[in-house]
């Protein structure tokens, strides 16, 4: 078994605890600062029941790792250099760990092109092209966009309208040519 099985084995929850308790250690040095927060985050994200936390919090780690790398070099060694150091080699099982726990809970992490713009959070003409969908055009003419058609067995009714059978009288159209709900 090699050691990165070993680490994808490993319970995440109880090493992101214990980073969290070394992070506090670290917490009045500013280039370390950013630890304590995290490992914090952690421990909340694995509780939770979503995954998007866990998710963040997994991307977050791979990012703070490289901080931590890039700090180390930059100072002397002392006692606190040795903890950010253990902090630091810390951050590999705890991924490792936490992405198996994420699977296993129904997530994953995509570090493509899809990965960090999912459709639900881009407004309306930019989900085309970088959520991966296909590409939408705004146009200004007022024809309707086509619709995808229903899947067979789906329901073609046009639902029920609130107010009485078909006597409603027309939509009024404001200034800018809006229709009003009332």
């Amino acid at each position: 078994m090699s050691s990165l099985e070993r680490f994808a084995n490993m319970d995440a929850i109880p090493l992101v605890r214990m980073g969290a308790a070394l992070s506090l250690i670290l917490a009045a040095n500013p280039a370390f600062s950013y630890n304590f927060p995290l490992m914090l985050f952690g421990v909340v994200s694995f509780e939770l029941t979503s995954t998007a936390p866990q998710q963040f919090f997994l991307t977050m780690i791979v990012f703070t790792g490289l901080f931590d790398f890039f700090n180390l070099l930059r100072g002397g060694f002392g006692f606190r250099t040795l903890v950010a150091f253990i902090i630091m080699c810390l951050k590999v099982p705890i991924y490792m760990g936490g992405l198996t726990s994420l699977r296993n809970r129904g997530g994953e992490i995509a570090w493509g092109s899809h990965g960090f713009a999912p459709a639900a959070w881009m407004p309306a003409g930019l989900s085309g092209g970088l959520a991966g969908g296909g590409s939408q055009t705004l146009s200004t003419d007022n024809a309707p966009a086509p619709h995808d058609p229903a899947p067979p067995g789906a329901f073609q009714g046009g639902g029920y309208r609130l107010g009485g059978e078909g006597n409603a009288p027309p939509p009024r159209t404001t200034r800018g040519g809006y229709t009003s709900i009332a």
